[in-house]
Order: structure tokens, then C-alpha cells, then sequence
């Protein structure tokens, strides 16, 4: 499934079936499992629309010096 939208309730559910219509802006492109010819063209890519932004920690400071701060020496608690 594809959609705008970042959550959907069947995120992760194993569910059974076929679509029978599809719908895009309102017009059918797909009915009673047959693609609509008239709406060929009507779709775009949902893929540039749904890229998520670059991950950034929220505290780079404080990530930073965990992250390059030297191990304690073994047997030193």
C-alpha cells in the first residue's frame, strides 16, 4: 500500500486479499479488478513525495562526546 500519509493502521499487519478498486484523485484506475484505459497517465510516483528527511540527532553535542569518549581502562570501574 501507498499513500502521503507517514502512518497507516495497517503498518506491519499481515493481511489476505486483492484489491478490487483503486482510486487516485478521486477517479477509478482500477474497477472490478480491470485497469480503467481513460485514467492511464492520471498517477504519479509516490516515492519523491515520501522520502524521509536525513537523520539528525537532537542533542549532536552531548551525541558527539559519547560518542568519541575513550573507554575506561579494563579492571578500572
Amino acid at each position: 500500500m501507498q499513500s502521503r500519509a507517514k502512518i497507516t493502521p495497517w503498518h506491519g499487519r499481515a493481511v489476505t486479499g486483492l484489491p478490487i478498486h483503486t482510486l487516485v484523485r478521486g477517479r477509478f484506475v482500477m474497477k472490478d479488478r480491470s485497469l480503467v484505459e481513460s485514467a492511464r497517465g492520471t498517477g504519479r510516483s509516490v516515492h519523491a513525495i515520501q522520502e524521509m528527511p536525513a537523520p539528525r540527532p537532537k542533542n549532536p553535542a552531548s551525541t558527539m562526546r559519547a560518542i568519541v569518549k575513550s573507554p575506561a581502562p579494563a579492571g578500572v570501574a
